[in-house]
């Protein structure tokens, strides 16, 4: 009889998984729908999907300039994204490893930051950040990057790089006006619905007839909905926590288990899509 040793098998559970080696970029349609806050309770929220095959998730802030993620979850980071950028010719496992930030305790999510006083903005740009995403991904079982808005070339080689895309609106006429941009631009680039999955955040507010235009202007595509949760967001970002982590029993924790679920399964049809292209070619 053959025994496998414990660290094999869970490298096994994890490879077989929908989110082994899965990178998930998310992009705010503008400035303010709360693209950062979704992100990092994205990335809690997979590193628990993962948590029970010894999966971790890696959350990556490519927001040089102004890095919110780390003043949401409280890190004070010892190593920065810098210094793998410096290092992007000749990157080695022990340096994104180093790099890498536990957030919370045993909680499977570590993040890669920016100095949080965007220092980093002034040296490197996103076509350096670029050439390291493979490397990045490779030393995760899932990844999780939190784009900026400003659509280049750069951008575009880190979109072409993502599995599948969140893109963040809220119900406001500049937000619907800008997600329309951002849908025109995603089919121009000829990427698969699936790839694009829309989170129309902050819903259930007294705005409903700006919820039922965004509802009704996107209605052809992957929407999953976030309520509004002024107070749960406020006492989490007081506390340093995710909203997932610190309140797990909240609506908007519940909500975005299914936005997880629905990235999951978009990621399942992606994948079976591109193995029956391959099949065909062969």
């Amino acid at each position: 009889m053959r025994v496998l040793s414990p660290l094999f098998s869970v490298k096994k559970k994890v490879s077989e998984s929908p989110l082994a080696n899965a990178l998930i970029g998310v992009v705010g349609s503008k400035g303010g729908v709360g693209a950062t806050t979704v992100c990092v309770n994205l990335a809690t929220s997979l590193a628990q999907n993962l948590a029970p095959d010894g999966g971790f998730t890696t959350l990556v802030d490519a927001n040089f300039h102004q890095p919110d993620a780390a003043l949401q979850l409280s890190c004070q980071p010892k190593h920065t994204i810098s210094e793998i950028l410096a290092r992007a010719h000749s990157l080695e496992p022990q340096v994104i490893e180093a790099c890498k930030n536990a957030v919370g305790a045993n909680s499977g999510l570590h993040l890669i930051t920016p100095a949080i006083d965007g220092s980093a903005g002034t040296t490197y740009n996103l076509s350096d950040l670029v050439s390291c995403l493979p490397s990045l991904k490779a030393s995760s079982s899932t990844t999780v990057v939190d784009l900026p808005r400003h659509l280049d070339r750069s951008l575009v080689s880190l979109f072409d790089q993502c599995d599948i895309i969140l893109l963040v609106v809220e119900p406001n006429i500049s937000s619907i006006a800008a997600t329309t941009r951002w849908l025109a631009a995603f089919r121009d680039l000829e990427y698969a619905s699936e790839k694009i999955l829309l989170v129309a955040n902050r819903m259930g507010s007294k705005a409903r007839l700006l919820e039922q235009q965004l509802l009704s202007t996107f209605s052809r595509n992957s929407i999953a909905i976030l309520p509004n949760a002024f107070r749960a967001m406020e006492t989490a970002q007081i506390d340093g926590l995710p909203v997932l982590s610190l309140l797990p029993k909240d609506a908007y924790s519940k909500a975005m288990r299914e936005l997880t679920d629905k990235a999951i399964l978009n990621l399942v049809f992606l994948r079976q899509q591109r193995a029956t292209l391959l099949q065909e070619e062969e």
